[in-house]
């Protein structure tokens, strides 16, 4: 019985001798770590950057599509008043309503703006 209680004594104490060790082995494995957590975050920001940069470049274009739309449109109706095919009267619809669209884009694109850099600044 005596032989059986030193065997169990013994398993502890080896147990807790090695405790300091793997304990102080994993305190020198963590800046290892934290070195590659900071390189995945490095990687989601310059991912998150690149996609913010694409998103303002669509959104742009976008508007820029717009514009030369609704400039078209105004332009073939003034050269269809100017020739007599139609009144007057009605190149003002197209630029009314152009001017209104593009002031509605133009706040679009604003709100889009603030909202894709507020993306890339949470990533």
């Amino acid at each position: 019985m005596k032989t059986l209680i030193r065997r169990i004594i013994r398993r502890i104490t080896r147990r807790f001798t090695q405790l300091p060790t793997v304990v102080l082995f994993g305190l020198l494995t963590l800046p290892g770590a934290l070195v590659a957590q900071e390189i995945a975050t490095e990687a989601l920001t310059t991912v998150t950057e690149g996609l913010t940069q694409g998103m303002t470049l669509i959104l742009n274009l976008v508007s820029a599509a717009v514009f030369v739309i609704i400039a078209w449109a105004i332009i073939t109706k003034f050269n269809d008043a100017r020739r007599g095919r139609s009144d007057w009267g009605e190149v003002v619809v197209p630029f009314i309503a152009g001017a209104v669209v593009l002031a509605f884009v133009g706040w679009l694109n604003t709100n889009g703006q603030t909202a894709i850099e507020a993306i890339g600044a949470a990533g």
